[in-house]
C-alpha cells in the first residue's frame, strides 16, 4: 500500500505569507469562477477531489516547479446513452441535500436543530 501525502513538504514551491498558503485559497476562488463561467456557456464543469497530484504531474508531462492543486473536467452535455442504469438513475433524480442547519453556522461553532 502506497503511503498518502499528504504533508505541506511535498509541496516544496508553495509561498507561505503572513502564515497563509495563500495558493489554495486563490486556486479554490479560480475554480469557482470557471465552473460560473462554464455554466454561462452552457458546459458542464466539475472539480474532482481524491487524485494524486504527483500521478497527474507525470501523466500530463507538468513541469517540475509547478504543483496541481485542483482538477476540474470541462465539457458539453452528452446524452445518458453511455451510462449504465445506476448512474442514470443518479443522473435524472432528486438531488439530497443536508438542511443548511446542518452545514451553516453564525457567530460560532454550533449547528442549530435539523429543519
Amino acid at each position: 500500500m502506497k503511503p498518502v501525502r499528504k504533508d505541506l513538504r511535498f509541496f516544496p514551491k508553495l509561498q507561505k505569507v503572513k502564515n497563509i498558503f495563500w495558493q489554495f485559497f486563490d486556486c479554490g476562488l479560480a475554480t469557482e469562477n470557471l465552473v460560473l463561467l462554464a455554466f454561462k456557456e452552457d458546459l458542464y464543469a466539475h472539480p474532482i477531489a481524491g487524485f494524486d497530484p504527483f500521478k497527474v504531474k507525470e501523466n500530463f508531462s507538468i513541469p517540475e516547479d509547478f504543483i496541481v492543486i485542483a482538477l476540474v473536467a470541462v465539457g458539453y452535455p452528452s446524452d445518458d446513452t453511455f451510462l449504465n442504469e445506476k448512474h442514470k438513475q443518479l443522473e435524472h433524480g432528486p438531488r439530497i441535500r443536508k438542511p443548511e442547519s446542518e452545514v451553516i453556522c453564525y457567530n460560532a461553532w454550533e449547528f442549530s436543530a435539523s429543519d
